[in-house]
């Protein structure tokens, strides 16, 4: 067990693991998040996600836990305000772990038994690479894999575009990623037009992206 006076800026703590399914991710959306993406891995094939994926409060309650684990205070963790961030999705082959890093320790001056300490979590996959949506370099990413995914399926590349039109909530952000971009519509970038707006269709979209291809055959099923 940790008291406040145990604590200092710099230390780390280090969880143990949790293994993700799809039978957990559907259960917790059923009960919380009850939205296609998170239900269903065929639904959520033609979203954002481009596949099952976990619900960000889903990972948010899994954090906790793993959190609680590595972080055993005294009297319980408390939170007293805070920012989250998912960049990217989380999916039901990951194994989840959090690092938490003590930032500030500040005693109360007027209850000498309590006090307040600002933390640092980040919860990462078995890849290192830290969970969730929000970030717009990611979600530029799964719109590329969505549409080669889509193209594939009608005998066409991303090089069959001809024009996209796309539609951001923050347009320096956008260009910021300008790496991205070419990673999957570079070099040969087809017409285009970028449009800021004030927000899209769903509150966590931060980019959408519409794309005209041209076809050298039409598969029998369009």
């Amino acid at each position: 067990m940790l008291y406040l006076e145990d604590l200092a800026p710099g230390m780390i703590f280090e969880s143990g693991t949790h293994a993700l399914d799809a039978v957990q991710i559907e259960s917790f959306a059923r009960q919380f998040d009850p939205q296609p993406f998170h239900l269903d891995d065929e639904a959520a094939r033609g979203t954002l996600f481009g596949g099952l994926a976990a619900s960000g409060w889903h990972c948010a309650a899994i954090s906790m836990k793993l959190m609680v684990s590595c972080l055993p205070l005294a009297g319980g963790i408390i939170g007293g305000g805070g920012e989250i961030a998912w960049p990217r999705p989380t999916r039901s082959t990951d194994v989840l772990r959090v690092t938490c890093e003590v930032i500030e320790v500040t005693p109360s001056r007027s209850k000498p038994d309590r006090g307040m300490a600002v933390t640092r979590s980040e919860t990462r996959n078995q890849a290192g690479e830290i969970v969730g949506v929000g970030d717009m370099g990611a979600q530029i990413a799964q719109i590329g894999e969505n549409l080669t995914a889509c193209l594939a399926a009608a005998g066409a590349t991303l090089a069959d575009l001809v024009k996209t039109t796309t539609y951001v909530t923050d347009i320096d952000a956008f260009f910021a990623h300008a790496d991205v971009r070419m990673r999957y519509f570079g070099p040969a970038l087809p017409a285009s037009t970028t449009v800021e707006v004030r927000r899209l269709s769903h509150p966590d979209f931060l980019v959408e992206i519409e794309a005209v291809a041209h076809l050298k055959e039409v598969p029998p099923m369009l």
